[in-house]
């Protein structure tokens, strides 16, 4: 049986009264926790256009849970809002998840040969809206392929605007001898040849190299990035590449397409990146810095330690306590520049969540929990695990892991729920004009438009790739939904006359 912990109380779809930032959201789950029973090992989210949530986890398959935007079950998804996919060799690990714009759900991750063989494999699926297998991929919905060598790692799946699918992760020989791994997909899920022609693309970086998230840039470069170890070296550094659209080192970044960075005497584990408007790159890790804490680095858009960021590029902190020993996971970028940085810290005997916030010049941001740092203990657990983190377009934070091996959703206040998102970004830089009666026109960056009335009925919904006639609305305040092509969702007022 499979058991949700949720609550009845329900937030606005369209904002919350104002919350301290860094406070649980209490209307989510039991008390800003959603938490599933017999269902092992949460991993990766992904925020739907309309925010519902999608999230991956398991061990001997992928299971897929599609929750409402108030955390209860999306019942018209899969069985009770649970799918699952079984390739029905020994293990099948889901580590990442996207969702396209016509609401399929693509989900990869290893999946493991029979154990006599100790072999590899990188695992992907399709799903359509209602969580059934989309067969339109690769003819039956799965895909399983090899990188290269027996070790066969994904860990991060992106979406190109045009449909094609970006898998990333690592390939090798042996465990010490690794080198980044993509794959680009056609939407069929057949290999994209025009991708360094067969479709897969493997970079060196250093000597053994483990990519662990990707993010397409603005300009549709693809940034890959994780930590890698030197040839003869035992201790790992952060690392990103930066490929052109082809599959090929992009030679503006850092002279080579590599970029590298270390900040702690020993390991710099990095295992999350994101890509700013601007082209920066900002990537997190456990550093050691005496004791295992957070390190995060930012390279400028030509590959450089970026020195408008904490001062030289990089920045260290700590979750819990000076002894704390912190796991960085995820990053996620709000809307106004600034920087969340989540993960869990273990303290005897606990493990618990841990977030930080900084501001865009890498310092931490004291509107967040007073010091900039905030930090949570789950019911009924202290084993907490950490693997990502997105916004909802009400502006709350959505942290997923697992706690006792079950899956684990947080929501947290940002302080910015009041209509979902700050002006920031102005309205007019995204659409114009505003207010507006015949067209809507729109930014290179926006892909979809969605129009909703105050009350949160669906009033217009169109892919942008030209104008909106807004004629028929009638006068009056309404709600207007942004999907960037990065697939973060802007709500702004929109004026129809």
């Amino acid at each position: 049986m499979k058991r949700f912990l949720f609550l009845t109380a329900a937030i606005s779809f369209f904002g919350a009264t104002a919350q301290q930032a860094g406070e649980l959201d209490p209307g989510f789950g039991v008390g800003g926790f959603v938490i599933t029973q017999d269902l092992q090992g949460g991993t990766n989210i992904a925020i739907m256009p309309d925010d519902r949530i999608v999230m991956v986890g398991g061990y001997s398959q992928f299971n897929i849970i599609r929750l409402m935007p108030d955390g209860t079950p999306d019942t018209t998804f899969g069985v009770a809002g649970i799918s699952s996919v079984d390739f029905g060799l020994q293990n099948d690990y889901p580590y990442d998840v996207a969702v396209q714009p016509d609401g399929k759900i693509v989900v990869i991750g290893v999946i493991d040969g029979p154990s006599s063989t100790n072999d590899q494999a990188v695992g992907a699926t399709r799903l359509n809206a209602d969580g059934t297998l989309d067969t339109t991929f690769n003819g039956n919905g799965q895909l399983v392929f090899d990188f290269a060598d027996a070790i066969n790692h994904p860990n991060a799946v992106a979406l190109q605007d045009d449909g094609k699918i970006l898998i990333a992760g690592y390939t090798g020989a042996s465990s010490a001898a690794n080198d980044f791994a993509i794959v680009r997909l056609n939407p069929d899920g057949s290999f994209d040849t025009t991708f360094d022609t067969d479709g897969k693309a493997r970079i060196n970086v250093q000597g053994d190299d483990r990519a662990r998230a990707m993010a397409i840039a603005p300009d549709g470069k693809i940034i890959v990035g994780g930590m890698s170890y030197p040839v003869g070296v035992n201790n790992c550094g952060f690392a990103a590449i930066r490929l052109l659209t082809d599959g090929s080192l992009d030679n503006t970044f850092s002279t080579d397409g590599r970029a590298l960075a270390k900040i702690g005497s020993g390991n710099d584990s990095v295992f999350d990146l994101a890509v700013q408007p601007d082209g920066k790159v900002i990537l997190v890790a456990d550093s050691s810095l005496g004791s295992q804490d957070i390190g995060v680095v930012r390279f400028d858009a030509a590959g450089n330690l970026d020195t408008t960021f904490s001062g030289d590029g990089k920045f260290s902190t700590f979750y819990g306590p000076t002894n704390s020993t912190d796991y960085i996971n995820a990053v996620t970028l709000q809307p106004d520049g600034k920087i969340l940085v989540a993960g869990s810290y273990f303290t005897t005997p606990e493990r618990n969540l841990g977030l930080i916030r900084l501001t865009a010049n890498g310092e931490l941001d004291t509107t967040f929990s007073d010091d900039g740092k905030a930090n949570y203990v789950v019911p009924g657990d202290n084993g907490v695990s950490v693997y990502d983190m997105d916004l909802q377009s009400t502006g709350q934070i959505l942290v997923s892991g697992y706690a006792a091996n079950d899956f684990m959703l947080a929501r947290i206040f940002s302080g910015n729920e009041e209509l979902g998102l700050p002006e920031t970004a102005s309205a007019s830089t995204l659409f114009y004009p505003n207010p507006a009666s015949g067209q809507l026109f729109f930014a290179d960056n926006i892909r979809t438009a969605s129009i909703y009335t105050i009350d949160g009925k669906l009033a217009l919904q169109q892919d942008v790739s030209g104008p909106a006639d807004i004629s028929t609305l009638a006068k009056g305040i309404y709600v207007i939904a942004l999907t960037t092509t990065n697939g973060h969702v802007l709500r702004r007022k929109l004026s129809a006359e």
